[in-house]
């Protein structure tokens, strides 16, 4: 008889330290990613024909100058016990963003590192473009470059659940 209570007492012991361990976890990853919210958020690939545009940059800080045709420019994040925001570092005129050459009519994917619940996607004429108007696909996720010669610069916002929202930027130029 003595046994089970002995057994019933190590399992109790047993579940609450796994439960502690998991708390334990969990603040420690809170801590991390609150320090740095940038490696936390999940990642968008741009697909122009099979091939991925280059350079991400985050929060409008090329690395070491180069190029990029892709801009993470703002978020609103929500980690565990706290919410991170950072607003567009600049605007849509002053975009950091150097052109991809595509040809016209190329299929263009969007495939983001964690599934968001929406996505919107508008397009904007020239480099510096300031009328967006949005694309009204069935899949935002995946269109067609447009037909006619130019440069466009797209504006992406992602929505996740409970989580919140990341907004980027890319540019390409139509041959």
């Amino acid at each position: 008889m003595r046994m089970p209570k002995i057994f019933v007492r190590k399992v109790i012991i047993g579940a609450v330290l796994i439960a502690l361990s998991a708390v334990i976890t969990m603040m420690i990853k809170e801590a991390l990613d609150t320090q740095n919210p940038e490696s936390s958020l999940p990642i968008l690939t741009v697909t122009c024909n099979g091939t991925p545009l280059t350079t991400e940059a985050n929060n409008g800080a090329p690395a070491n100058n180069e190029p990029v045709s892709l801009l993470r420019a703002g978020y609103e994040w929500s980690f565990f016990t706290t919410i991170e925001r950072r607003t567009p570092p600049v605007t849509a005129e002053d975009l950091p963003l150097t052109p991809t050459t595509i040809s016209a009519g190329v299929p263009v994917s969007l495939t983001f590192s964690r599934d968001p619940a929406k996505v919107q996607v508008w397009r904007a004429e020239g480099q510096h473009g300031q009328d967006f108007l949005e694309l009204s696909s069935g899949d935002p996720c995946n269109f067609s470059a447009p037909t006619v010669a130019g440069t466009y610069i797209y504006r992406v916002r992602a929505e996740w659940t409970g989580r919140g929202y990341i907004q980027y930027f890319f540019c390409i130029t139509v041959q």
